[in-house]
């Protein structure tokens, strides 16, 4: 199988079975296809791409080809992203049945489960005071740090220094939890953005100061409250959309889309350090250690000087890989003068040896300008969501969300790969693993429990004889002999491999 992008700018003829006594011209075309599919593929890292869609409750893991290798059924729609894990467990934000808080990419239900879509655990982190929404994130020690939405009352919204305010406001916290049993969790850590704020509009109540000379709070009166679309009329402020860990450091990566920033934190704390401003590796307990994007924000700099724009995905590129160390980011472009596009940047922020990051003479976090990976300011805009995923050939792995669809660059930013989802769905990111990542099930089973057996057998019969139609799984595992058609020839293969174990 191909490129389903390949496939869509051919003309109709080239998509015709060839049959008996058909013309040389058209066998010369599909020639032509096969050696067009081979060029654009032939740069693309090997893996498995996990995809999640946006409005379905079925996770697709596909190769190359664009072959379903896997599927798991959830029984809800995704948050944001899944994890799969080496031993093929699986870690989803899904949405709870009873939301508290409503806006975009809202989730509140945390789930394991295995190959074969059983529930392992299930936590459920929706309430009136906490709202779980768009990521989590799995934690070197099996704890799952995430983010989460904190209703905070009006009295002390107002006390805070908050002007031009009506309604609800829910600024971001970070909670990891200790999973226990089949559907409880411990609460081992939390860092709550509520207690870094700044203001400098009134001297009587509490956080006054001068905004520029203390870029590790957030001003509590910047930008407004609420959501885009049908979410407007809500309480969320800066709209965290992505969290990521360094393990090396021990710090955290945030992205806020409507500061247009991202920050990092120590997570060396303890939670009470983490409330206030001294303690942790770094000496500063839950302050902002390092922030990027828009200094506007914090009283340095103007308009021009911003850098993303309602930005998706930070993360560090792992160790190991090419642009190691660097932070790397999917910079959606909304409102980038003249005309809007999309770009995926990374840049080496200013580490010092003890962790934390160093100002220029302008009181600015630097660098100037991020290293520009891939941009099509022709062809690529994506308004909302999107995502980047760093492959160990240097390649770039991009979930262009609003066109529905991935796509893969090399080092060059020449396509090498492009998905396009068969069900016309969104997916906010996807994450491709190498071959020897996981271990998938042999080939020849059918139904999918992990076993060669007569059920697997009966099933390929039936698929042989068209007394049912496969799934998208079952055509690619009943496939056994790889020619790309489900016949006797695949039957055979597998009696004899059922035969030999």
């Amino acid at each position: 199988m191909i490129s389903s992008s390949c496939h869509d700018i051919l003309p109709p003829i080239l998509n015709d079975q060839f049959q008996p006594g058909i013309c040389m011209k058209r066998f010369a075309y599909k020639i032509i296809f096969f050696l067009l599919s081979a060029f654009l593929t032939g740069n693309s890292f090997s893996g498995y791409t996990l995809i999640d869609p946006l409005g379905n409750n079925r996770a697709n893991l596909i190769d190359n080809d664009l072959n379903v290798v896997h599927s798991w059924d959830f029984g809800s729609r995704p948050a944001s992203m899944p994890y799969l894990f080496p031993d093929r467990t699986i870690l989803r934000p899904g949405m709870a049945e009873i939301i508290y808080m409503n806006g975009q990419s809202v989730g509140g239900l945390i789930q394991i489960f295995d190959w074969y879509s059983e529930n392992l655990w299930t936590y459920v982190l929706a309430d009136n005071l906490y709202q779980q929404h768009h990521d989590i994130l799995p934690m070197p020690d099996g704890n799952v740090l995430v983010l989460v939405w904190e209703r905070i009352p009006y009295e002390e919204i107002i006390s805070s220094g908050r002007v031009q305010f009506s309604g609800e406001f829910w600024p971001e916290t970070l909670i990891e939890l200790e999973p226990v049993g089949e559907t409880q969790a411990n609460i081992v850590w939390m860092w709550r953005l509520w207690d870094h704020l700044i203001q400098d509009v009134n001297p009587q109540v509490q956080d006054y100061g001068v905004v520029s000379e203390h870029p590790e709070l957030l001003d509590i009166n910047y930008g407004t409250v609420g959501g885009d679309g049908p979410f407007s009329n809500n309480g969320d402020w800066i709209h965290a959309n992505g969290i990521d860990y360094n393990q090396a450091l021990d710090q955290i990566a945030i992205s806020a889309r409507h500061t247009s920033e991202i920050y990092i934190i120590d997570h060396s704390t303890t939670t009470e350090e983490a409330a206030g401003h001294s303690g942790g590796n770094c000496g500063k307990g839950g302050d902002f250690l390092y922030r990027w994007g828009n200094p506007e924000v914090y009283g340095q700099g103007d308009s021009t000087d911003r850098r993303l724009f309602y930005q998706h995905d930070i993360q560090w590129i792992r160790e190991g890989l090419p642009g190691e160390g660097k932070l790397l980011v999917f910079n959606n472009g909304n409102e980038r003068q003249p005309e809007p596009y999309s770009s995926i940047e990374e840049w080496f922020p200013p580490l010092e040896p003890d962790g934390n990051y160093s100002l220029n003479a302008e009181g600015c976090y630097g660098p100037d300008s991020a290293d520009l990976v891939f941009a099509d300011p022709e062809n690529f805009y994506c308004g909302f969501q999107g995502g980047v995923n760093r492959q160990p050939n240097g390649n770039s792995l991009i979930t262009y969300s609003s066109n529905r669809s991935l796509f893969e660059v090399d080092t060059e930013g020449t396509v090498v790969w492009e998905y396009i989802d068969p069900m016309n769905l969104y997916t906010a990111r996807a994450h491709r693993y190498s071959p020897d990542y996981i271990t998938l099930d042999p080939k020849g089973d059918c139904n999918g429990d992990g076993y060669l057996d007569i059920l697997d057998i009966s099933l390929i019969i039936d698929i042989i004889l068209e007394l049912s139609e496969p799934s998208d799984y079952q055509e690619w595992t009943s496939d056994a002999n790889e020619d790309g058609t489900i016949d006797i020839l695949d039957l055979v293969v597998i009696v004899f491999t059922i035969i030999e174990n």
